[in-house]
């Protein structure tokens, strides 16, 4: 067993009496609950992106359930052992399940609980099937409405003060991940997910909070990509925030039975949804799964959101992974993305690939690069693909025939992207003089020089040729007739990226 620092509250004082000390126990009745199978199912491991570096595993599980449930109008809560959830996760094929119970709830039980386990079966093969995590969902936010897990050095809290959950985090941060507080923020709201890193007058306090802040749940783009405008570093991951319950879901399932929401089994199976919720994370392929491991994924954001059990992605930008924050080095003016998705057990015709998306959280009204596919037999998927760095956070979205079916990949974060291209007129063009020309500002290596003639239309713009730095520039013919009043250039692998017009005087024009 590892030895890692315990938790300990947040500006808040240890309950003098110690933490309530009440029995782990299980009190919802079993035919509420979803019958567990004698062995271990449902396992989606498998290999992904065998030609870089080896390949790359991955493991499917939950980082939020709850072995409680919610007390209502003073009726006992709901209660299932944490031993007996960490049985059903390994049962139904989890790789890794943390229980995080809440800070406002917390017991001795929850306090003296292992901080990771491993469960194997007698017959397994890449062994252990699952760890088990111990985590704490706290309160902050506006009547503590806002809630973060924490893993590894758990922090308890219950504080309205965002300088409060910055202070916790710092006390808590470390280079190393295994001696390190890990943070997710919690069902971020839509409309102002709250959450706000230290100011920029204060970078230290602010890179670190930002590298301890790992992960965040994935409630959709919009949601998403205002953390990432506000400049957090988290990769998306989907989880149950399943409670132990006693009343069955509204629903019921395919076969028309009924059971209660309950941690540790995958909601598909309690309630009527062709497929539950993962947090998918990846390791090296020649690594076996480990506690320092998973903590070492969570800190590199080697995860992914699924919404489909088995469909996992991953790629990579020059050579570095997803999750990774690349400084463009000098003359490094085009990312090479190489994308996998893969379903494991996929049937061609029903689980294959039908869409691939890149997106900018800057320009969040439409992807950067959309791929359709056709191909009913796509069921794995590998695809490259060249931009120009114009925006500082690439997000991969990989889609499914199913409704719904999707898979968000962690962001690549570029810290010096390439300014756009911009046309700028030099000398007025009416007085011969040699240097009165167009001069190009920023851009990429793949721009294109086009022209319009006068009263042309929008799509009325002819390319003259490609056109690259270091030719400085482009000379005006003040003798010449104006035949091509209107010029730009447009960037060859990103047709959308456009200059602004530039509008030439009455009688001048570029040699051509």
């Amino acid at each position: 067993m590892l030895s890692i620092p315990g938790s300990g509250l947040a500006q808040e004082p240890r309950p003098t009496e110690g933490w309530p000390w009440d029995p782990d126990v299980t009190n919802v009745s079993a035919s509420s609950r979803h019958p567990r199978p004698a062995g271990r199912i449902d396992n989606h491991r498998q290999v992904i992106a065998t030609e870089f570096l080896g390949g790359w595993r991955t493991y499917l599980g939950d980082l939020h359930a709850h072995s409680r449930g919610h007390a209502d109008g003073g009726a006992s809560t709901p209660t299932i052992r944490r031993d007996e959830v960490n049985r059903s996760a390994w049962s139904f094929g989890y790789d890794f399940i943390a229980i995080t119970n809440h800070s406002t709830s917390w017991k001795l039980y929850d306090e003296l609980a292992p901080t990771v386990q491993s469960l194997s079966g007698t017959r397994s093969l890449q062994p252990p099937d699952l760890l088990a995590l111990k985590g704490v969902e706290s309160y902050t936010g506006p009547r503590h409405s806002v809630h973060f897990n924490v893993f590894n050095r758990l922090i308890l809290m219950n504080s309205e003060r965002l300088e409060t959950w910055h202070d916790a985090i710092l006390a808590r941060y470390a280079d190393d991940p295994v001696l390190s507080t890990h943070v997710q923020l919690n069902h971020p709201d839509p409309e102002d997910p709250w959450f706000r890193l230290p100011p920029e007058d204060q970078p230290e306090r602010r890179q670190r909070v930002r590298e301890a802040v790992e992960l965040a749940e994935y409630k959709g783009l919009p949601s998403y990509f205002e953390l990432l405008r506000r400049g957090f570093r988290v990769a998306p991951v989907s989880n149950t925030d399943s409670h132990a319950n006693f009343e069955p879901w509204r629903g019921a399932d395919s076969r028309g039975r009924t059971f209660a929401e309950e941690p540790g089994v995958p909601p598909e199976k309690w309630k009527d949804v062709e497929s539950g919720q993962r947090t998918g994370l990846l390791l090296p392929a020649d690594e076996t799964l480990s506690y320092e491991g998973l903590l070492w994924a969570m800190r590199l954001r080697w995860a992914f959101s699924t919404s489909v059990a088995g469909a996992s992605g991953f790629f990579v930008v020059n050579q570095r992974t997803m999750g990774s924050e690349l400084t463009l080095a000098p003359g490094e003016a085009r990312l090479d993305f190489t994308i996998w998705g893969s379903t494991q057990g996929g049937r061609v015709g029903q689980e294959v690939w039908t869409r691939l998306e890149v997106w900018s959280p800057s320009q969040p009204e439409r992807p950067l690069r959309v791929i359709e596919y056709q191909d009913a037999t796509r069921v794995d998927l590998r695809e490259e693909l060249s931009l120009t760095p114009y925006e500082s956070i690439y997000v991969v979205r990989l889609e499914r025939e199913r409704p719904e079916a999707e898979v968000i990949l962690a962001p690549v974060w570029i810290t010096n992207p390439i300014a756009r291209p911009r046309l700028v007129l030099e000398g007025d063009g009416r007085s011969g003089v040699a240097a009165s020309c167009l001069r190009l500002e920023g851009g990429g290596p793949h721009l294109l020089l086009q022209w319009q003639a006068p009263g042309g239309e929008d799509g009325d713009w002819r390319t003259v040729g490609p056109l690259e730095h270091g030719e400085g520039c482009i000379p005006l013919a003040p003798e010449a007739l104006s035949t091509r009043a209107r010029w730009r250039v447009v960037d060859a692998l990103q047709p959308e990226v456009v200059s602004a017009p530039v509008e030439l005087p009455a009688r001048s024009l570029p040699v051509p």
